[in-house]
């Protein structure tokens, strides 16, 4: 309650009204468990893999509606709306490069520092919640995951976090085909 507490505090969000006099009646809160210092880095190939897996998190219920924020999903979405119909691009290879380049540029902007830190510590809760399951190879995914957000790694190295972005635009490859209207890609170019 009191990790939500700042948390909100620090967005400037308003908060119910009562809320004060609720948290009041608690009292003071212990501090949160550091869950980070639970799941230390594994061996290195281990680490490798379970952060290779990481996307794989996207699949469990709990994760599937993870997303970037809406208003970068919409500036995207207009981004790749442009290159489906600029003239600049002779041919979809073409297109698709632009398409995979403007994902991954959008990526990267996004996943600034404080967000950075927000899904490392929001992945760690995953992890400890998997553990508790019995889910382990899932709750090493996710720890590694939030290990590589916490550490700076470039979002290009972590699938899970990639795929925040790339999930609400499923894009054919720079080498595929254009899709076809039996349902490949929303990226598709002008007939």
């Amino acid at each position: 309650m009191a990790s939500a507490r700042a948390l909100a505090d620090s967005s400037g969000r308003r908060l119910p009204a009562g809320t004060d006099v609720w948290l009041g009646r608690l009292g003071p809160a212990p501090p949160p468990p550091d869950l980070a210092a639970r799941f230390p880095p594994l061996p290195e190939e281990e680490e490798r893999e379970a952060l290779a897996a990481s996307g794989r998190l996207h699949e469990l219920p709990m994760l599937r509606g993870w997303l970037a924020d809406e208003e970068v999903l919409k500036a995207l979405a207009g981004r790749l709306d442009e290159i489906a119909v600029s003239p600049l691009y002779i041919d979809e290879r073409q297109r698709a490069e632009q398409a995979v380049g403007a994902v991954a540029e959008t990526v990267e902007r996004w996943l600034d520092e404080p967000r950075r830190s927000r899904l490392a510590a929001r992945l760690f809760a995953v992890a400890a919640q998997l553990q508790r399951a019995g889910d382990a190879d899932p709750a090493r995914w996710a720890a590694a995951a939030a290990r590589a957000l916490a550490a700076g790694t470039p979002a290009a190295r972590i699938p899970f976090a990639r795929l925040l972005v790339e999930k609400a635009f499923p894009a054919p490859s720079p080498s595929a085909a254009p899709a076809d209207e039996k349902g490949g890609a929303l990226i598709v170019g002008p007939r």
